[in-house]
């Protein structure tokens, strides 16, 4: 009998024994370095243009307010929001940037630097064409994106060369202008590509497959 409880005792102590092993028991460590997981994968950001929502990647663009010339004329103005590669946009307010063909260093400006400015103009897309009706010289292209049928055009001047697109939106208009600059790197250009993508998918989603009126 006292050898028994003997060993009673003896599994009791073993078992009062800190285990030295991993815990299934699913509680969290207390080391910090085991207790943080790694964030999930944050790396789109979504804005909205109108009822249009696009994404675009903040680790290499920056959103910034500006106003933007509507070609042709470029004597109307409308607001616009403008994502400027991420680099660039750090700078803005700062003296030293150089634009075009200026030698001088002057204050980075938002509006000039290299972007994609996106804008939802307030009249239906036939409008807009119409001003470049009977001028061959600017070059209009009847263009497809995503199934979403507008028109685009190309405008330099500093050495800065714009392309235009015009997609519908319901009775509005999106303008896309797209401003390269020199040196432009290419994962910057392939992410423009991506956001455009991402707003001409979305109007054909909300709106169905837009034709341009010609």
């Amino acid at each position: 009998m006292r050898q028994y409880r003997d060993i009673l005792a003896i599994s009791a102590a073993l078992l009062a024994l800190p285990s030295c092993g991993p815990s299934d028991d699913g509680a969290q460590s207390n080391d910090p370095a085991e207790a943080v997981s790694p964030r999930p994968d944050t790396s789109e950001s979504t804005a909205t243009l109108g009822h249009i929502t696009y994404s675009f990647d903040p680790r290499l663009l920056t959103a910034a307010d500006v106003d933007i010339a509507i070609p042709p004329a470029n004597d109307r103005h409308h607001t616009a929001t403008k994502l400027i590669p991420a680099d660039r946009a750090a700078r803005i307010g700062q003296e030293g940037c150089m634009y075009g063909a200026d030698d001088v260093p002057t204050r980075c400006n938002a509006e000039r630097e290299p972007g994609l400015a996106l804008a939802l103009l307030p009249r239906p897309i036939g409008e807009y064409r119409g001003h470049f009706q009977g001028q061959s010289a600017y070059g209009v292209d009847t263009v497809e994106r995503s199934g979403v049928e507008g028109f685009a055009y190309r405008s330099q001047a500093d050495a800065v060369v714009t392309e235009y697109l015009f997609l519908p939106s319901r009775d509005r208009t999106i303008l896309i202008a797209r401003s390269v600059g020199d040196n432009l790197p290419d994962h910057v250009a392939n992410e423009f590509e991506e956001v455009i993508y991402s707003i001409a998918s979305a109007v054909r989603e909300a709106d169905g497959v837009g034709r341009a009126a010609s």
